[in-house]
């Protein structure tokens, strides 16, 4: 991995901004842009705690942060061209293309849910990707927790029912972030989510459901007690 020149790396970002609106161009410069930040140490496939599925460039978080600064303000001017870039940098199946997708859906301002709740309930159905499901969950979804929460929740939901582990595993991160939100009031169809995947199968979603449960006895330490007591007694 090269050392990250502050101005090259300004340089090289704003020339791919040029592409924006043009996901052909843009995805092959993306693509020089990460191979020459790749961490040429640490490769796809190689043995580890939570081995990718996909393959990664393993570039450093500044080039990635650089990266969502230079693209931020065009998904907020052109949320049309954000959208089709979003789904062209999903495509690629790479771990930074697919973060990169979902930063650009969770800038965009909606004018309606739906095409960005189709894209996250196709994103999470297929992805295999706990790192990028949270990420989904907390920054591709971000406008639409804030702007439209019962469709958020919904979606949630929808997750949550699948018979799929991978795809319930989305559905509790998707939680978490509603869950930290003091507005969100409505604890009893949470705790009812998570009721019917308890009582399914407890091994496999463990970690995600533990890490929802401590959410809501943040929130409610005396109802999540009752709750895990008529549960598990």
């Amino acid at each position: 991995m090269p050392a990250i020149n502050p101005a090259q790396l300004k340089i090289q970002c704003t020339e791919l901004s040029e592409s924006f609106s043009n996901p052909q161009a843009f995805i092959p410069r993306l693509h020089n842009l990460l191979n020459f930040y790749a961490d040429r140490v640490s490769r796809p496939g190689e043995t580890s705690p939570t081995p990718l599925m996909i393959d990664a460039y393993h570039v450093s978080p500044p080039v990635m942060r650089h990266l969502e600064r230079e693209i931020a303000p065009l998904v907020q001017s052109s949320p049309l061209d954000a959208l089709s870039l979003a789904d062209a940098l999903w495509e690629e199946e790479y771990l930074e293309t697919r973060h990169l997708a979902a930063v650009v859906l969770g800038h965009i301002s909606p004018t309606s849910p739906e095409p960005i709740l189709e894209r996250v309930q196709q994103w999470m159905t297929s992805c295999q990707e706990g790192v990028l499901q949270r990420l989904i969950a907390t920054r591709g979804l971000a406008k639409i927790k804030s702007q439209y929460p019962e469709e958020y929740l919904k979606l949630a939901a929808k997750l949550i029912e699948s018979t799929e582990k991978s795809v319930q595993r989305g559905g509790l991160y998707t939680l978490i972030p509603l869950l930290k939100e003091d507005a969100f009031q409505n604890l009893p169809v949470v705790y009812r989510m998570l009721s019917r995947l308890l009582n399914q199968e407890k091994t496999s979603l463990k970690t995600e459901i533990i890490a929802v449960i401590e959410q809501l006895a943040k929130r409610s330490e005396q109802e999540t007690a009752f709750f895990l007591k008529e549960k598990l007694l």
